[in-house]
């Protein structure tokens, strides 16, 4: 049966596909394309009724695999034919899948005027709507993959769905996306699984572990292991390939160049080509990643000579950022100036990309408008990483560039925050370089703003050893230098910038081993309980104590070493505790400190309704004088008793929403007093629990001084004088 021919051939396409024999894949889709329509050298001979309908989509498949090898020419004719046959049948959808077949094909270049047209007529046909012209390609074709998805769901056509899930997960790619995309897999995995189709579901396992490591999430490593235990059971050259290119990048991530370097020396990644178009540039890309990253920057660049004549879409772009990374701004300047007038620069896939390029040149040069322009773009995604070429380019994380973007216009609280959580994001991944890299401009950051030098100075032997444990020697002069700096009379000042630090620093000195008086002590690890334990014994206190907070920073010092810390409500329990020493604090009041002794008094009644008719009243002649108090400082043009007041405001409206209850039923004010308990002893315990790394001492100290419970208390002993 002609059909079931047809289904056959199509399996043994995809087989041949995953086993990289291309020649054989493209037979068996000309074998099936000929039958679906009944030309003469078909099987049955010219006589059978044509199925054009598939024959359009066989037609889809078969230029796919002919732009694999690089026949770009026949893969285009063909889809011109595809497209009149769409068009002959007069079928909206089959159109559809035309133009987004054709705009998937430019997911790694710029799409041509007769794809944004046909895209265009696609969304004319489909939606109705007229005058969408101005529509970007991306939003085009965003919308036309939710129609495709909502109609083949309607159908049960699995075919149909699989193709619109992943043409949704294309059209989306790229920073902030992150989320979509792992519901996207999800479901191509559940799709694959029922129709059989095994390299789908490969496939949305090798995306599953890129949109966890956008993310953030330490899971991408579990993620990446399950792609690769299906890769290998499959037992798929082309699967194999991507478990090993895929290794290689997380290797190289991790600073595991030696794995990194062997998993690039696979024949279908070499520098001299490759049979399928794409890895043969993909291949000069990786190389180049790697050694960026490394520092190797002779080896980038003699890479990027290569790039033109590859066929690679965007060498501009890389040249760019090999020169920023050197301390020259002037190619991305230039490249800059080029797009000014284009919202979208490059494709989706190299968008990621272009921002880190961006930011690294606002942070270069100092410029304030495109410092503006680049915190813009790059603040939604604070806590993510930049990822471009699906997967294949890891920018390291976002709050990096943004902490390099706050120190370049002066802002050294917010610079330093975002380094911290750059840091703490990289160590949660294993990515020891980014970590490197973070911490290195964290202690720039903190010698510029004074006040923390031995801090600094910690951190920039810790980052000497580390960059020379992983032979990143470019950062582990700039720490040397930076050592250096440090040391010299105050007059000398720092360098204003990377560029300066490397032309000061001109030989090879490497940095020596830090002394044991600078090195990090052992973390003591958290225990379940928040009740003092016999095992710590609290330190004696120390000349230096100080728990100070300075806008979204705290800066804690103890036994000599002060650490700078992004705010969090633990660290505002811990300091309101450390100010009230040997005294129990009831755990209410520190759950909304803003709400002054109403709220204190409302979380100490016990098990009596929270709102009886005395409480409501107290509330609002509370509020009532709040208001009045705020609109008499507002007619002084006093701002900041406007916000105390406010934030007193606020949580009084807050206790009042708590004390509702669940559909509107009266809570008890016992509730009220364990959820502050339960509140406030999480917020501690993961405080200290994040300090452990970053100061053991007094993450030790704190831990053995402090109760938790319905009252909270610090009760050390001997009391150290505290800089609050």
């Amino acid at each position: 049966e002609p059909g079931r021919r047809i289904d056959l051939l199509l399996e043994a396409a995809r087989d041949a596909s995953g086993r990289l024999a291309d020649e054989e894949a493209i037979g068996h889709y000309r074998r099936a394309l000929a039958i679906a329509s009944g030309t003469p050298d078909a099987p049955e001979g010219p006589g059978r009724e044509p199925d054009l309908r598939r024959s359009a989509l066989i037609g889809l498949d078969l230029a796919g695999q002919l732009r694999h090898v690089g026949e770009r020419a026949e893969a285009r004719r063909l889809l011109d034919q595809v497209v009149a046959r769409a068009r002959e049948l007069d079928e909206p959808e089959l159109l559809a899948r035309v133009a987004i077949t054709l705009y998937r094909d430019g997911f790694l270049s710029d799409h041509d005027a007769s794809t944004k047209d046909l895209l265009a007529e696609a969304h004319r046909r489909i939606t109705g709507k007229e005058g969408q012209d101005g529509l970007s390609d991306d939003r085009l074709a965003q919308e036309l993959t939710i129609h495709i998805m909502a109609v083949a769901r309607r159908g049960s056509d699995d075919e149909a769905l699989a193709f619109s899930l992943w043409a949704r997960h294309d059209s989306v790619w790229g920073i902030g996306s992150a989320v979509e995309r792992l519901a996207l897999t999800d479901e191509l995995t559940v799709v694959g699984r029922r129709t059989g189709h095994q390299d789908m579901e490969l496939h949305a396992a090798a995306m599953r572990w890129v949109a966890l490591l956008e993310l953030g999430d330490p899971a991408f490593l579990d993620q990446y292991r399950t792609f690769a235990r299906l890769a290998e059971l499959t037992e798929l050259p082309w699967f194999a390939l991507g478990a090993a290119v895929d290794a290689g990048l997380i290797a190289s991530l991790q600073g595991r160049f030696a794995e990194a370097t062997a998993a690039l020396e696979d024949d279908a990644l070499s520098l001299d080509g490759c049979d399928r178009a794409t890895f043969g540039f993909m291949g000069h890309h990786l190389h180049w990643a790697l050694h960026l990253l490394r520092g190797h920057f002779a080896e980038a660049e003699e890479v990027l000579r290569g790039l033109r004549g590859s066929g690679y879409p965007c060498p501009g772009l890389l040249e760019a950022v090999t020169a920023v990374e050197q301390g020259d701004a002037a190619p991305a300047l230039r490249l800059i100036a080029e797009h000014a007038d284009r919202p979208a620069p490059y494709p989706r896939a190299y968008l990621p990309l272009w921002l880190r390029l961006l930011a690294q040149t606002a942070a270069l040069t100092g410029d304030p408008r495109l410092i503006a322009r680049a915190e813009d773009e790059l603040t939604p995604y604070t806590g993510q990483w930049i990822v471009s070429l699906s997967g294949c380019d890891i920018s390291g994380p976002v709050d990096l560039w943004l902490g390099m973007l706050a120190a370049a216009r002066d802002d050294r609280d917010a610079a330093a925050a975002a380094l911290i959580e750059a840091a703490a994001s990289s160590d949660r991944l294993g990515a020891r370089p980014w970590a490197v890299r973070s911490r290195l401009h964290l202690a720039q950051v903190l010698l510029a703003r004074g006040g923390a030098d031995d801090e600094a100075r910690r951190l920039l032997h810790d980052v000497a050893r580390e960059a020379g444990e992983l032979a990143l020697d470019h950062w582990a002069s700039e720490a040397a230098a930076a050592l250096r700096t440090a040391s010299a009379p105050a007059s000398a000042g720092p360098p204003q910038n990377r560029a300066e630090n490397r032309a000061a620093d001109r030989t090879d000195d490497r940095p020596t081993e830090p002394t044991d008086s600078t090195k990090p002590t052992e973390s003591t690890r958290p225990t379940d309980s928040t009740e003092p334990t016999e095992s710590v014994t609290p330190a004696a206190p120390a000349a230096h104590a100080e728990f100070r907070r300075n806008g979204p920073v705290w800066q804690l010092g103890w036994g000599g070493v002060t650490v700078h810390v992004p705010d969090a409500k633990g660290l505002r329990d811990l300091h309101s505790l450390l100010g009230l020493p040997g005294t129990d604090v009831p755990a209410v009041r520190l759950l909304a400190p803003e709400g002054g002794e109403l709220v204190l008094a409302a979380g100490q009644l016990g098990g009596d309704p929270v709102l009886d008719d005395e409480a409501k009243r107290r509330y609002k002649q509370h509020l009532d004088r709040l208001d009045a108090a705020m609109d008499r400082a507002a007619a002084r043009d006093d701002a900041r008793q406007v916000e105390a007041y406010d934030r007193e405001r606020q949580a009084l409206l807050d206790e009042l929403r708590t004390a509702a209850g669940l559909g509107g039923r009266a809570r008890r004010l016992g509730d009220q007093t364990e959820r502050a308990r339960k509140t406030v002893t999480a917020r501690i315990r993961d405080t200290l629990r994040k300090l452990d790394p970053l100061h053991p001492a007094l993450a030790a100290h704190l831990r053995a001084s402090v109760t938790t419970g319905t009252t909270c208390a610090y009760r050390p002993d001997p009391t150290p004088d505290w800089q609050l």
